[in-house]
């Protein structure tokens, strides 16, 4: 079992039950010196002052090969391990851990589909994550797409 860095699609916990049956929410967290883009879908880059924030779960072994489909992993996003700090949601308390997060692995900045967003808009909502960092990918992949 691992902690897995949601930044899109699988901040939905309605998705994330259905893919991932045995994966548990621990609460949202962020990595520093990182933000969101689109390229259609939501990937991240690193960038100093920026930090990008999540929904953390922790996975079983089951779960990650589902994700590692839906991702298309090894071929749009291969996967890194990166340090976050997480808010635990029983407890509010504050700790540094790795998680695994995907990366994608292509250039270009395009806006996402309305259906897909608003996807990402629910998850946001739900696990209390700053809509500004959704609005302004979304600004910027209009603006650099």
């Amino acid at each position: 079992m691992k902690f897995y860095f949601a930044y899109g699609m699988n901040t939905n916990h309605y998705g994330m039950a259905e893919r991932c049956p045995n994966a548990f929410y621990c609460g949202s967290g962020y990595i520093d010196n990182a933000k969101l883009v689109f390229k259609s879908v939501a990937d991240y880059e690193h960038n100093k002052g920026y930090r990008l924030h999540g929904a953390i779960w922790y996975i079983t072994d089951e779960c990650e090969k589902a994700l590692d489909t839906l991702e298309g992993y090894p071929t749009l996003y291969g996967k890194r391990q990166e340090k976050a700090t997480i808010t635990f949601s029983k407890t509010l308390r504050e700790t540094e851990i790795y998680v695994m997060i995907y990366k994608m692995n292509r250039d270009g900045y395009y806006p996402p589909s309305n259906y897909y967003y608003e996807m990402l808009h629910q998850g946001y909502k739900t696990n209390r994550l700053p809509m500004a960092q959704l609005k302004k990918a979304l600004e910027n992949s209009k603006r650099m797409g």
